[in-house]
C-alpha cells in the first residue's frame, strides 16, 4: 500500500523524467568550446597583426590601423554570432561529439544543414557572410594599398637621388608577398 500523498508520487515521477536544474559540462560541451575558440583564435591574431602592419607602414597613422582592426572584427563577430546559435551533440560512434550545425564562415559553411534552415534564414546567413568577407577584402586592400604607396615614395625618392631601387626587392621587403 501506498502512503505517500499523490502529490509527492506525481513530484517523484516528474523528477525522474525533467532535466536538472544546474547542468554541468559535458566532456562533448568542452571539447566544442576548445573547437570554438581555436577557429575565431586566429581571426584576432590576423586583425590584430594586419592593424599594426597598417600602423607601421603608414607613418604611425592610427586612424588607418583603427580602421583596419575594425573591419577585421566584423569577421569575427559574425562567427561569434554563429557559435552562439550552435549546440553541442553527443552522438553514437565514429561522431561522438559535434555542434548542432556547422554554420561558421571560417570553414564549414558549405555545410549549413539546408533541411533544417528556411529560405529567409538562409538568404539571412548569405547576407552575413557577404558581409563578412567584404570587410575582410577591404581591411586587406586598404593594407595593401598603404604598401603599395610607400613603396612608391620610396623608389620616387631613389629616383630623385639618382639610385636604383628595384621594385621586386622593395615589394618583397615591404611585405607584398604577405598577401600572396
Amino acid at each position: 500500500m501506498n502512503t505517500s500523498s499523490p502529490s509527492t508520487a506525481k513530484s517523484e515521477s516528474t523528477s525522474s523524467t525533467s532535466p536538472p536544474t544546474s547542468r554541468k559540462p559535458t566532456s562533448c560541451s568542452v571539447l566544442i568550446w576548445i573547437y570554438r575558440i581555436s577557429n575565431i583564435l586566429p581571426y584576432c591574431v590576423w586583425a590584430v597583426f594586419s592593424s599594426l602592419r597598417a600602423f607601421a607602414i603608414s607613418g604611425r597613422n592610427w586612424q588607418l590601423a583603427s580602421s583596419v582592426l575594425l573591419l577585421l572584427f566584423v569577421p569575427i563577430g559574425v562567427n561569434i554570432y554563429f557559435i552562439t546559435l550552435d549546440r553541442p551533440l553527443n552522438l553514437p560512434a565514429p561522431i561522438y561529439c559535434t555542434d548542432s550545425s556547422s554554420v561558421t564562415v571560417s570553414t564549414n559553411f558549405m555545410y549549413v544543414f539546408y533541411q533544417l534552415i528556411s529560405a529567409r534564414d538562409l538568404y539571412a546567413i548569405y547576407r552575413l557572410v557577404v558581409i563578412s568577407c567584404s570587410c575582410s577584402i577591404v581591411a586587406d586592400a586598404l593594407v595593401l594599398a598603404t604598401t603599395w604607396f610607400k613603396t612608391y615614395e620610396i623608389i620616387r625618392a631613389a629616383a630623385e637621388a639618382r639610385t636604383r631601387a628595384y621594385l621586386g626587392i622593395l615589394l618583397l621587403r615591404d611585405g607584398t608577398v604577405y598577401f600572396g
